[in-house]
């Protein structure tokens, strides 16, 4: 059998000898003991049609050959058949006719599948048919209609089963029937949604150890004197999940990027930054009015042309069109939102934008950890201003200083944790105001500001060194979390179980 199939197929008619082998290949699935009934019923329809195809042979090419083979083996069907006084009946719906059931089950209660949605194959077009009283989509749809309700009509109890699934081309769209006699008949009727979950993982999870390799590996990435400096979010990966931290920065793992036509939400970030940052480098170390926000309000086409720029910059577009110009419109509305409430809180001295901040902690064993942080905006109102651009939503709400170091809580404030990095890095001895924008609550009129005085950084930073101390603690092992729900949206839950 395989070198019959492997063979090479040559000569002069090679149709010709492609179907005798496919022929025989049949007769050898045929004749094997370890075919069922249902496996020689697709068998003994699949040969009958190569034997009708053969008969008609026109010259084609293999692939050709190959595209007909597909379309007429993909429209075979194979009826079942059984004794009609015993047992279990599965039948068609027009096979239904003028029978009656007590008990019914009707499967593929879908939209598109139950009326079945199929394109009419006549070359007579449909105007022509309507006017001349030939069968239209509307006469099978009629038919359809009056066998389902002649077929329910003396049922007892009648199960209506329909896919959920959207996979492809499937809608999950329950038929038109089923929404009839819940809506239109207000029939007396039960709804279930059954599913099911399959899940090959253990949940054990794996556990990375930190032996004397890992730790050099450490050593050289986080704390040599090339090595780069871990970050807020970075060590926000390590709070939630120790295996992911180990797998994004130990061993520089990074999801796959899919290419997408539209504007992704970190590219989104990143041309409203490069916008915003464009927009107020005029102002660098001057004081800004309210009067001054209103002038640049004015100039929407220069907003528009920093838009563009960032376009230009990140997804390599000269000039948004299509999808990309209603994200401009988005980005410029953003901006106006943004410089709408500048304009309620000026004036203010804008001191800095896209700040590069770097520092160190130092543990109880003496070993340095480089720090980093990248601050979207410095100003100076009553006090100095970190300012982070969020084009969400969220808030700065947390219970206690130990609650941003806990990664069993899922709502965990990780911006609250960024912005008390940013104001240990800038090592100001002044009081200091975190105020990240949540564009979108910004335009409801709600903004939140965190003042972080001495007492505050202070027990943030002790509570930094006791992380950073498990971090490189070469007896607790890099493991996953308990926390599940944090799972579903890693780039790692593949591939850590």
């Amino acid at each position: 059998m395989l070198s019959l199939l492997f063979s090479k197929t040559g000569g002069d008619d090679p149709q010709q000898e492609l179907c005798d082998k496919l022929l025989n290949l049949l007769s050898m699935f045929a004749s094997c003991s370890r075919s069922d009934k249902i496996e020689k019923e697709f068998i003994y329809h699949i040969r009958n049609a190569l034997t009708r195809i053969k008969g008609i042979m026109i010259p084609m090419n293999i692939k050709s050959f190959g595209r007909v083979l597909s379309m007429i083996t993909e429209g075979i069907s194979i009826p079942f058949s059984g004794e009609p006084l015993a047992g279990l009946q599965v039948m068609g719906v027009l096979e239904t006719r003028a029978l009656d059931f007590e008990n019914l089950v009707i499967c593929s209660v879908n939209e598109g599948v139950f009326p079945k949605k199929s394109p009419s194959n006549s070359f007579i077009p449909y105007n022509l048919r309507a006017g001349f009283g030939l069968p239209v989509k509307e006469h099978e749809d009629a038919l359809y209609t009056y066998l389902f309700y002649s077929l329910i009509s003396r049922a007892k109890n009648v199960t209506l089963i329909y896919d959920t699934r959207t996979d492809g081309l499937k809608s999950g769209e329950p038929s038109r029937f089923i929404l009839q006699l819940k809506y239109l008949y207000d029939m007396v009727h039960k709804e279930s949604v059954v599913n099911y979950r399959i899940d090959p993982h253990n949940h054990k999870g794996i556990v990375v150890g930190k032996d004397a390799a890992i730790m050099e590996r450490m050593t050289s990435l986080f704390l040599g004197d090339v090595g780069k400096a871990l970050s807020a979010s970075a060590l926000n990966n390590y709070i939630d999940c120790p295996l992911k931290f180990y797998f994004s920065q130990v061993e520089g793992l990074e999801a796959a990027e899919d290419v997408e036509e539209g504007v992704e939400a970190n590219e989104f970030g990143s041309i409203f930054h490069f916008a915003m940052e464009q927009l107020y480098k005029p102002f660098l170390g001057k004081m800004v009015t309210a009067k001054d926000i209103g002038t640049i309000l004015s100039m929407k086409e220069q907003m528009e042309s920093f838009v563009d720029m960032g376009f230009a910059k990140y997804k390599n577009m000269d000039r948004p069109v299509g999808y990309a110009l209603l994200v401009k419109k988005m980005i410029v509305k953003y901006m106006e939102i943004t410089l709408g409430h500048d304009k309620s809180i000026a004036p203010f001295v804008y001191l800095e934008s896209e700040k590069s901040v770097k520092g160190s902690v130092t543990l109880q064993n003496g070993v340095v950890v480089p720090l980093k942080g990248f601050i979207d905006r410095l100003d100076k109102t009553s006090a100095l201003r970190i300012v982070d651009y969020k084009t969400g939503s969220g808030d700065l709400k947390y219970n206690g200083m130990e609650s941003l170091f806990d990664g069993t809580k899922t709502n965990r404030n990780k911006v609250v944790f960024q912005m008390f990095m940013y104001a240990l890095l800038l090592g100001e001895s002044q009081e200091m105001i975190a105020e990240p924008y949540f564009i979108r609550e910004l335009a409801k009129g709600k903004s939140c500001s965190e003042f972080i005085a001495g007492e505050k950084l202070d027990e943030y930073t002790g509570r930094l060194k006791v992380l950073l101390q498990e971090v490189f603690n070469k007896e607790v092992p890099f493991s996953p979390t308990s926390n599940t729900r944090i799972c579903e949206w890693c780039d790692f839950n593949t591939i850590c179980y």
